[in-house]
């Protein structure tokens, strides 16, 4: 199942539009104001606020914001809601009813002062061929091929949302009655979940450079995980995004890594120049950072029966018959679980919440609306 999403930021339309990024050290202790973020046309868009870290100090927490959106026909979608977050201050706007043939930009209020983007036109749209599996003795790979349109730049970031269907490590068939210290047969009404969906979002994309190959991709490794991951369950669904990047925003991106990859902050000034597409509207001169990107992007939505599993789980361990010891681990969250076999030794094993229950594990035991069975 696919489907086409118009993902709209603002990037740059030419070399007018870029802010060098040119430190000065000399007033590295005054930090500025970072905005990252993006426009999606048909959906909820976002920004994230949130201050350099001076090369000397520490960072002393996000700055709280408003904004809104506009468009080049006057149209303006509004701030729905801002709050803290681990990636900053996050600024949601309702773009739901945004069209698809207009230009966007973003204008964020923040410390008295006004943050603004020019006026860009969306990238065009790749098309993805397909998304396939394979693994070796350790890991499983997840790749991806596509194309780009005609007329589209070559650059491209890749990015996913995961979901899987699996099982805590064990079904349990005890538990411990606290009132008499026995251990008894657990009923069958009281069951613990065993069953679960999980959900991540990787925090990061992978970009990709295809001038090389003609805007081509293919078997393009987006994302890999252990055989012994619990994705190998049952089944996973991965979606995968694909869209085209302008080449100042490749350039920004890439230079981003190589400064995170030389263990600086967010915005070290080594290895080289960073640009961005924002400027303070009230003071051109004012340092402002960060990025707010335009595209629209190919969706694809895929399914895996993993083949590849490697049987990994908690190991149960034996617990003195005491009433002492019932009481010391099951202090530590410890219950007994289910009859263990150990070094050709059978008795009742006792393991952590998370070994039985697959919600204690991370998981829900709500279904996704949109899941697909086999």
């Amino acid at each position: 199942m696919k489907k086409l999403l118009l993902y709209t930021g603002l990037l740059l339309a030419s070399v007018s539009c870029i802010y060098p990024y040119d430190p000065d050290l000399q007033d590295a202790g005054n930090r500025s104001v970072v905005i990252e973020g993006n426009i999606l046309i048909g959906d909820k868009s976002t920004a994230y606020l949130s201050y350099t870290i001076p090369l000397s100090g520490q960072l002393q927490g996000y700055p709280a914001g408003t904004g809104y959106i506009e468009d080049d026909k006057g149209g303006t979608y509004s701030m729905i809601t801002g709050s803290h977050t681990v990636q900053g201050y996050q600024i949601d706007f309702n773009t739901a009813n945004a069209a698809e043939d207009r230009k966007y930009r973003m204008v964020i209020s923040v410390d008295g002062l006004t943050y603004r983007t020019e006026w860009i036109t969306p990238e065009k749209s790749p098309v993805i061929g397909g998304v396939s599996f394979k693994a070796d003795e350790s890991q499983v790979y997840a790749m991806v091929s596509f194309k780009d349109s005609p007329g589209g730049s070559g650059y491209f970031s890749v990015s996913c949302e995961e979901t899987w269907h699996f099982h805590a490590d064990y079904e349990r068939t005890y538990y411990l009655d606290l009132s008499t210290l026995v251990i008894v047969d657990l009923q069958s009404t009281m069951g613990d979940p065993y069953w679960c969906w999980k959900s991540f979002t990787p925090p990061t994309s992978t970009l990709v450079d295809a001038h090389d190959t003609n805007g081509e991709v293919k078997d393009l490794i987006f994302k890999s995980f252990p055989r012994t991951d619990n994705r190998n369950h049952d089944r996973y669904r991965v979606k995968v995004k694909v869209r085209n990047m302008s080449e100042n925003e490749y350039k920004f991106r890439k230079l981003l890594d190589q400064n995170e990859d030389v263990g600086g902050n967010l915005f070290t000034p080594e290895p080289g120049e960073m640009i961005g597409n924002i400027a303070c509207v009230e003071d051109p001169s004012v340092r402002v950072y960060g990025y707010v990107y335009a595209s629209s992007v190919t969706e694809g939505t895929y399914y895996f029966n993993s083949p590849y599993y490697i049987i990994s789980r908690y190991v149960l361990i034996k617990v003195e018959d005491t009433a002492e010891e019932y009481i010391r681990y099951s202090g530590m969250g410890f219950q007994p679980v289910t009859d263990y076999y150990d070094n050709d030794e059978s008795f009742i094993g006792w393991g952590p919440e998370r070994c039985y229950d697959c919600t204690a594990a991370g998981g829900t035991r709500n279904k996704p609306e949109d899941w697909e069975e086999k």
